[in-house]
């Protein structure tokens, strides 16, 4: 968890650069996502620092100001587009959205997946609130559909996540941007 004066500065940075309004247009699509969600996922990722928009991050696997993997999305990280900040936050948005669809459509349904050890994976979806699957999908840009089995299997879609936290952080640095 950052401090408030921490969430200040990279919201204050963020302003200066002219990256709010890019938040804000990414989010104007999603009506489920907000404003501060985005720069709060942008903040976990790289702390909202603009040297990410000339190097890597995450071992040279993550790209831009919200770490869009190249394992996951090789074309889109080999264009060059995570140099450029709207690119960047406009990928993380659709990363975001794809992953609380994928999550949508396995509701319900007996689902596999592999770990990545490949340990075949298999739970049923489990039912979610709207602020339960906010947190599942926050929670799966960082762990993929492990956040859903997570969820499904004990409650905690953090569970698989960086930290082990990585949506309650989130959702903590969302309330200090909002």
């Amino acid at each position: 968890m950052i401090s408030a004066a921490e969430a200040k500065r990279q919201y204050e940075r963020a302003k200066r650069l002219g990256w709010i309004p890019l938040f804000a247009k990414a989010a104007a699509s999603r009506p489920w996502c907000t404003t501060a969600d985005l720069m709060a996922i942008g903040s976990r990722e790289t702390n909202l620092d603009p040297r990410y928009l000339s190097q890597t991050g995450d071992h040279g696997n993550g790209f831009g100001l919200m770490q869009v993997d190249k394992r996951y999305f090789p074309d889109w990280t080999a264009s060059g587009k995570w140099r450029d900040a709207e690119e960047c936050i406009e990928k993380g948005a659709q990363v975001l959205t794809q992953k609380r669809a994928e999550i949508i459509k396995k509701l319900g349904h007996v689902n596999s997946w592999r770990t990545s050890k490949g340990t075949p994976m298999r739970f049923t979806g489990a039912p979610f609130t709207d602020a339960q699957l906010h947190r599942i999908s926050i929670a799966a840009y960082n762990a993929g559909i492990a956040a859903y089995h997570h969820f499904s299997i004990a409650g905690d879609p953090d569970k698989g996540t960086t930290g082990k936290d990585y949506s309650r952080d989130v959702l903590a640095r969302s309330a200090l941007f909002d």
